[in-house]
């Protein structure tokens, strides 16, 4: 088995997928970590701190952490860990049937999330055309156009900050999160945004889609840390937060697996509520 530690570090390396991923990797590390001779709570919390320092953006690492620290020995935690990932598949199926009836004609969307992606195959049927931003730095929107084409829909990928040229063809602006704050606020790839207030301004539908367990139980989204990381452009060396912050109010409401929520703090608080009661018995 793979070690715990290496699973980790390839969290903290990792640059194009998303909160879903990095949780069921951080999952998969603490059933590795079950293995380690070693074993004691000592090591579970080193593993534990290693893991919330992998991407602090990611509220979904948190909440595995938060439930691994519930385990009191190495059985529990195993238990807890292959029922978050249970959890995972089961809410995975649940978004796509709440987002069955809300997503068709001209779809405009950012970066890569795989479950923006999976709702997008799914109803590939009602799609017209799909309007993917670049998503710079990291240029995550050209992996998920070129995974979205090989799939049978018509994409197209623009520069970022010519969102605001194609709008007007545009019927829904859908966007996944990687964390969401305990006031419906969203952090996701930066220059979400911009494109949602510009949406939302317009008139169009605006929904964010995401799983109970990217949301923060304490924090609002201004007080989760946005990631930073360093791009080269040409001879130029920056430092650039990879995500920025959407307040809920400019979103016509969220996919969840618990169906359409209004992007309210008392929706958000009840579908966390909803997630924990169904990972821990």
């Amino acid at each position: 088995m793979t070690s715990w530690r290496s699973i980790i570090d390839e969290v903290r390396r990792e640059k194009i997928r998303g909160a879903a991923w990095c949780a069921r990797r951080i999952a998969e590390a603490f059933i590795s970590l079950t293995e380690d001779p070693g074993y004691s709570t000592q090591l579970l919390e080193e593993a534990a701190g290693l893991a919330l320092d992998a991407n602090p953006s990611m509220t979904s690492i948190y909440n595995v952490v938060y439930l691994a620290r519930k385990a009191r020995s190495r059985e529990m935690l195993r238990e807890l860990m292959a029922g978050f990932i249970d959890y995972l598949d089961w809410a995975r199926k649940r978004i796509l049937d709440s987002s069955r009836d809300s997503v068709a004609g001209t779809i405009m969307t950012i970066s890569y999330s795989s479950t923006v992606r999976d709702i997008l195959l799914e109803s590939k049927d009602n799609i017209m055309k799909v309007i993917v931003l670049e998503s710079s730095p990291g240029r995550e929107g050209v992996y998920l156009a070129k995974d979205l084409k090989e799939n049978g829909l018509n994409v197209i990928i623009i520069p970022d900050l010519a969102f605001n040229h194609y709008l007007g063809e545009v019927d829904l602006v859908l966007v996944g999160a990687d964390s969401v704050g305990k006031d419906a606020c969203i952090v996701n790839k930066i220059g979400t945004m911009p494109l949602t207030y510009f949406a939302h301004y317009l008139g169009l539908e605006v929904y964010a889609v995401f799983e109970a367990y990217k949301i923060h139980p304490e924090k609002t989204c201004y007080e989760i840390p946005l990631l930073e990381r360093e791009y080269e452009i040409e001879d130029f060396k920056t430092k650039t937060p990879l995500f920025d912050r959407t307040p809920g109010k400019y979103f016509t409401a969220f996919i969840t697996e618990h169906g359409l929520l209004k992007p309210s703090r008392i929706e958000v608080k009840r579908a966390y509520q909803q997630f924990l009661e169904k990972v821990v018995r």
